[in-house]
């Protein structure tokens, strides 16, 4: 089974009313890596098959003839853009009045923002560069938030590929909380990823941070669909590359209700992400 067979399951299951959180969080553990999951949900935000992420697409109002507008904007905190644009340019190339992809490269904007005396310095990671930083995400998420607002058909995204990046780079959990809540409330559809190590308590968290834990938590608890990919718990095979859960998506009716969830074995290969029902794939024995 491919894996966009999984998100179109999703997707059928997940409609959400108007004014609802439309938020996908995609959480990898230990060595596991989220990024092909989260290129193949960008992929079907650029190019749905029958309706875009997370929603229905445009106006109600607006004529049944009228194709929305696709418009993404992804925060490239721990891949480089090129990264992406490779994996994406099928679904954009000759799509231009169809969709549109635009990438911050936040690596680039601590490059520029050192000078040459504080790279040798250990721990430049200051408050003013730290709520700098915060800033320009936060006014760029408002410019892409109000461009989008121009044009009533318009389908929009914002993708942040690994949200621990942000808190290495100096943001504070309370930080990463108001970017969070702000772009919550920008009506935006929302694919987040985040590294959180290995059930949130390994090494991979900066210091054990128990408020980054917390806001990590509160947001999986409210995110409608949940995605997560661990290494495999048992045994090593080069055939696949992991084990997949998929929270089951719910409404704002039923927070605090426990959810379902679906347990996959999944592969990369190439640009395709493979995924195999526990059991039924002969590449573990």
């Amino acid at each position: 089974m491919d894996f966009s067979t999984v998100v179109e399951d999703l997707q059928n299951s997940s409609l959400s009313c108007p004014g609802e959180l439309d938020l996908w969080l995609i959480l990898s553990h230990n060595t596991a890596s989220h990024e092909p999951l989260l290129s193949e949900l960008i992929r079907r935000s650029l190019n749905p098959v029958r309706r875009p992420l997370l929603g229905p697409a445009g106006d109600p109002g607006a004529p049944a003839n009228t194709s929305p507008m696709h418009k993404c904007i992804l925060f490239c905190t721990h891949k480089s853009p090129r990264f992406y644009q490779q994996l994406l340019s099928s679904a954009i190339l000759g799509r231009d009045q169809y969709c549109s992809l635009s990438t911050v490269d936040v690596g680039d904007v601590v490059r520029q923002s050192l000078t040459e005396d504080c790279k040798e310095v250990p721990g430049f990671m200051s408050q003013e560069f730290s709520s700098n930083l915060w800033r320009y995400i936060s006014d760029k998420s408002n410019e892409f938030a109000e461009t989008v607002k121009q044009s009533p058909t318009c389908v929009a995204t914002l993708i942040v590929d690994n949200l621990t990046c942000l808190f290495d780079l100096g943001l504070n959990a309370r930080q990463i909380d108001r970017l969070l809540v702000q772009w919550s409330r920008s009506q935006l559809r929302l694919l987040i990823g985040c590294h959180v190590g290995q059930d949130f308590q390994d090494e991979s968290l900066p210091e054990h941070d128990h408020t980054l834990v917390h806001c990590l938590e509160t947001w999986k608890n409210r995110a409608p669909v949940v995605l997560e990919v661990r290494p495999l718990e048992t045994g090593y095979t080069t055939s696949l590359d992991g084990e997949l859960m998929v929270h089951e998506p719910w409404n704002s009716k039923q927070l605090g209700q426990p959810r379902s969830r679906r347990n996959y074995h999944y592969r990369y290969e190439g640009r395709r992400v493979l995924c195999y029902p526990l059991g039924t794939s002969k590449l573990v024995t």
